[in-house]
């Protein structure tokens, strides 16, 4: 017998092995508290893309917004929140495996930092969940298009992008959060998709928008509750969310 004959009937004779593809994720508090409390959007993102064959990791900070990621941190001002913060670093929340810690003295980005840890890995899709602390920012909507510019000029760049933007709040007697409409998130994702479809980067990286008619209904359908407190989604809200978002993208 051959020794390739002999490698091929071994082969053959193995268990078949399925390996999932790699997924990369960033996002604001709606990431951030679902991972804390187990519950929400990051898992049942996971849960979703698992079915499709990817395995996620999320990178999470309260009080995020485009630029937070895209910026030199030793000149963020801005108040942003992991688990932990020190005056050196960051340890973000935290869906999947990783030990990265975000480091506030260099003059690299967040988003280049987290690149740059998993630089070893082949990284198949890259999503991003931001918006709702951006609905008041002038120039948030270029921020996020210079932030998916970053992304998609990677040298290894992610096969799939995908911006998951700010999906509906639910309306309660006690408004919580009375600031944030479903109008100024209306406003907001158009403002997004005129500064990518500008830059000729809305194919490069699709908006999955749920905010439509059609997702308010499933969301609201026999008055069951879709939040835990108007903004942050339950697991019925993030599910539905999370599947509908996933339709818009070509590749996912």
């Amino acid at each position: 017998m051959t020794l390739r004959l002999l490698s091929l009937l071994l082969c053959l004779s193995l268990p078949s092995v399925s390996w999932a593809a790699k997924c990369l994720s960033i996002g604001d508090a709606q990431s951030a508290l679902s991972i804390e409390k187990g519950r929400g959007f990051a898992p049942r993102l996971a849960e979703s893309l698992k079915d499709k064959g990817y395995e996620l990791t999320t990178y999470a900070l309260i009080g995020s917004g485009a630029k937070d990621w895209l910026t030199d941190p030793t000149k963020n001002d801005s108040l942003i929140l992991g688990e932990l913060n020190t005056p050196t670093e960051i340890n973000p929340f935290v869906f999947g495996k990783s030990d990265l810690k975000l480091d506030r003295t260099t003059s690299e980005s967040f988003i280049k930092q987290i690149f740059n840890f998993h630089k070893n890995e082949d990284i198949d899709c890259m999503l991003i969940q931001l918006g709702d602390n951006d609905l008041f920012k002038d120039g948030a909507p270029v921020a996020l298009k210079e932030l998916v510019e970053v992304i998609v000029n990677q040298e290894q760049r992610p096969r799939v992008c995908g911006i998951v933007l700010p999906s509906f709040k639910e309306l309660r007697e006690k408004d919580e959060n009375p600031f944030i409409t479903n109008k100024r998130k209306a406003n907001y994702i158009e403002r997004v998709r005129h500064h990518l479809q500008k830059s000729g980067l809305l194919q490069e990286c699709p908006l999955l928008s749920t905010m439509t008619p059609e997702v308010h209904e499933l969301l609201k359908e026999n008055d069951k509750s879709f939040t835990t407190d108007g903004l942050y989604f339950n697991d019925r809200g993030a599910s539905i969310w999370v599947k509908e978002a996933l339709k818009k993208h070509p590749l996912l």
